[in-house]
């Protein structure tokens, strides 16, 4: 249900899922995430005591089918206490509060952009603490990832912190074309259109139905 909501929002990747709350606090403790949905009915341990258990806690969304620890919950300073079964305007409603927390924290504020283009041939990324030179012509596609995006190359995936609206102005828009809103493609790299899907290597891309008649288009110019 919530990887369906997430699916339908821009912006929201989902990274990883877990049933077992355990690996989750594993995962969490060596993987830092912007935004998690956390149910609190799981088994061996509730969504509270996995969260009191983490030392550095993300943007937590607690999803539960009771009313009952909503007042235990925000004593956790949660962004939100989703009820099931869950709407999805009151879904968009806590994803973006979880967002204006993230924008308003100091660590975006001081790392608002990882990238430095120049000359619209090629831009830096920062990549483990040094600034890594990209090509535009080596540059394959553009992958949203909640508030990160990945740029995807044949030799490596950078993952920056960064927008897709801000990355899509810093492309040449003569190369590189929205194809959903979770992915820029570079036109020459792709190899093959079957149906709504976009072929590049052994990459499958999905063409949303907003941008298919733009793709046409500028197609008919390659």
């Amino acid at each position: 249900m919530i990887g369906h909501l997430i699916g339908k929002t821009e912006g929201l990747a989902l990274i990883n899922a877990f049933e077992d709350p355990i690996k989750g606090a594993n995962y969490l403790n060596a993987n830092p995430v912007d935004i998690v949905f956390l149910d609190v009915e799981m088994p061996e341990m509730s969504g509270l005591e996995m969260l009191n258990s983490l030392p550095e806690k993300p943007q937590v969304l607690l999803i539960s089918g009771k009313r009952d620890y909503a007042l235990d919950a925000f004593e956790f300073d949660v962004v939100d206490y989703l009820l099931k079964p869950i709407q999805y305007a009151r879904f968009l409603k806590a994803v973006n509060k979880a967002r204006e927390r993230i924008l308003d924290s100091p660590g975006h504020r001081e790392a608002e952009e990882d990238t430095v283009e120049l000359k619209g041939e090629f831009m830096f990324v920062k990549s483990d603490s040094m600034l890594v030179r990209v090509n535009m012509t080596d540059l394959q596609w553009v992958e949203a990832l909640a508030d990160y995006i990945a740029l995807v190359t044949p030799k490596k995936r950078y993952v920056i912190h960064s927008t897709m609206k801000s990355i899509q102005k810093r492309l040449p828009s003569d190369a590189f074309l929205r194809v959903h809103r979770s992915y820029i493609v570079r036109l020459d790299k792709i190899q093959a259109i079957e149906d709504n899907t976009i072929i590049i290597g052994e990459k499958m891309i999905p063409v949303g139905g907003t941008y298919r008649e733009r793709l046409m288009n500028a197609l008919d110019f390659i």
